[in-house]
């Protein structure tokens, strides 16, 4: 090979070379600007669903609002905020609103409501109707079954309140839960806390489904025993551990009650909840970054379920939402 020919295919290589150089930092720069722009995505993506989460919790109908959770007795219950009445309202309330009656036992009751007073009071019903109660001095109420089933809404002022069946120690019992419109934790609200986002948090679980759903017993914070269906559970790998969760099913998505290392140091000490999109070709998507406290954080009147030990993780889940402090 001459020396001409030899030069000349030394510069081909060296292009050749150089080339193949600028291929693979172009090829670098894409997968790093697809990064970053997956990254930001899921960043605001996550924003939108922090915001709308405390949206809900700011809601009319939302956890803050909860003012009460006042216990029935058997035959008449006197509704109002003097003390003479065996269920006794916030101040905002008529000094005596009317009577409640409760027949039947617990597997068919009924609840009538009668007013005696004469400020404006409003019934609206399951299917959203509004009637007027000082018109009809008799109505019969439909009552939140705690199976998602919707009540009738006794509603004055600033107050609405409506029938709930919930278990404690002593067994199934029903009672008033009272919403305030302008209660303090509403109007003190400044945002839930949250820990800043983590993608290693966000993981691929492999969900199996029983052959058929388990009813299983869950204590609720009041002591009580709650029916839950189990569809099945997850298997996922956080770190170098694998570890498994037990889901149930509300509607479309998968829920998961459960606790971890940072329950009652960094988060909510009873357990957290977590919701996912159902299954696809058998995988599920977890985000811990969306964990979130379970009613019972913002309020001391709802009887939220505690995490079965299945669900007790022996890991620090330092992701999603840290205890709620009211005062902060």
């Amino acid at each position: 090979m001459t020396p001409l020919a030899l030069f000349s295919n030394l510069c081909a290589v060296a292009l050749t070379l150089v080339g193949a150089t600028a291929f693979l930092r172009a090829q670098s720069a894409t997968k790093h600007t697809q990064s970053i722009s997956t990254d930001t995505d899921y960043a605001k993506e996550l924003q939108s669903w922090r915001k709308e989460r405390e949206s809900k919790l700011r809601a009319d109908n939302g956890w803050l609002s909860v003012a009460g959770l006042l216990w029935l007795k058997q035959g008449e219950n006197w509704l109002g905020s003097l003390p003479s009445n065996n269920v006794r309202l916030s101040e905002k309330a008529p000094a005596t609103l009317g009577s409640l009656r409760l027949d039947g036992d617990s597997a068919a009751p009924r609840f009538r409501f009668f007013p005696v007073t004469n400020l404006p009071i409003t019934i609206t019903r399951a299917n959203g109707t509004l009637v007027n109660p000082l018109l009809d001095s008799s109505q019969t109420l439909a009552f939140d079954n705690d199976n998602g089933s919707k009540p009738d809404i006794i509603s004055i002022g600033d107050l609405s309140m409506f029938v709930v069946r919930r278990t404690d120690r002593s067994g199934t019992r029903f009672a008033i839960r009272l919403r305030d419109k302008n209660s303090e934790a509403r109007k003190n609200f400044k945002g839930c806390s949250w820990f800043p986002a983590k993608p290693e948090y966000r993981v691929k679980a492999r969900f199996t489904a029983y052959n058929s759903p388990r009813t299983v017993d869950i204590e609720n914070i009041l002591g009580g025993q709650e029916k839950h269906t189990v569809a099945g559970y997850v298997e996922f790998r956080l770190g170098n551990r694998e570890y498994k969760l037990e889901a149930e099913q509300e509607g479309d998505k998968l829920f998961f009650n459960f606790r971890d290392e940072t329950s009652s140091k960094a988060t909510y000490p009873a357990g957290r909840f977590l919701y996912a999109d159902l299954p696809q070709n058998g995988v599920v998507t977890l985000d811990f970054n969306k964990a979130e406290n379970p009613p019972c954080a913002f309020t001391n009147f709802a009887t939220c379920p505690l995490p079965p030990h299945m669900n007790w993780l022996k890991a620090r889940i330092e992701a999603g939402e840290k205890t709620h402090h009211p005062h902060e």
